[in-house]
């Protein structure tokens, strides 16, 4: 019994470890991976596969001599026009927060690399109450393991899904407090 009430105190340590390198707001994604915001890179490529959801962000990383990002709607996106922009980020390494559901537009208004192809479309789902399954965020060895069911294991459970939750991490040490002491 102390055993156990151990490994709930290292779980619950462990979480809010977790919790707190991931931040509550949700995942960040870095624009075109290592070749970053750039011309000859496919954009759509990029982001077939992947779920945006309300919270997280991009992450445009850029030489600002050579590229900006311009936030624009949908024909500023089909005509590489800038004219009616809604947000323009020449830092060089820019931070677009996807706060609501939608689709948000992109372009580099730097020569003809909006015509070149350096322009990105990401569609924004709303935050689901219950986290998406391991299958719906794609391949990965811890999250795909079967977990044993146990007593123990309830609180390990509860530790992989704050990996991938939008919980918030305090109140999930709480669920987990509670749930071990329902066990105990």
């Amino acid at each position: 019994m102390a055993e156990f009430r151990k490994l709930c105190r290292l779980l619950m340590m462990a979480m809010v470890i977790i919790g707190s390198a991931k931040g509550a707001n949700g995942r960040r994604y870095v624009v075109g991976a290592d070749q970053g915001w750039d011309t000859g890179f496919n954009y759509s490529e990029w982001t077939s596969g992947k779920a945006f959801f309300v919270g997280d962000s991009l992450y445009f990383d850029y030489f600002r001599e050579d590229h900006n990002v311009v936030q624009v709607d949908f024909e500023g996106f089909t005509t590489c026009n800038i004219t009616n922009s809604i947000a323009t980020y020449t830092a060089g390494r820019s931070t677009v927060e996807l706060d609501r559901e939608g689709t948000f537009y992109f372009v580099c208004s730097l020569g003809d690399h909006c015509l070149e192809g350096q322009r990105l479309q990401v569609s924004v789902l709303a935050k689901p109450a219950i986290p998406p399954s391991p299958d719906f965020l794609g391949p990965s060895s811890a999250l795909n393991q079967n977990v044993p069911s146990s007593a123990a294991s309830l609180s390990f459970a509860f530790c992989f899904l704050q990996f991938n939750s939008f919980i918030s991490p305090p109140v999930l040490v709480l669920v987990i407090g509670w749930f071990s002491y329902l066990l105990l």
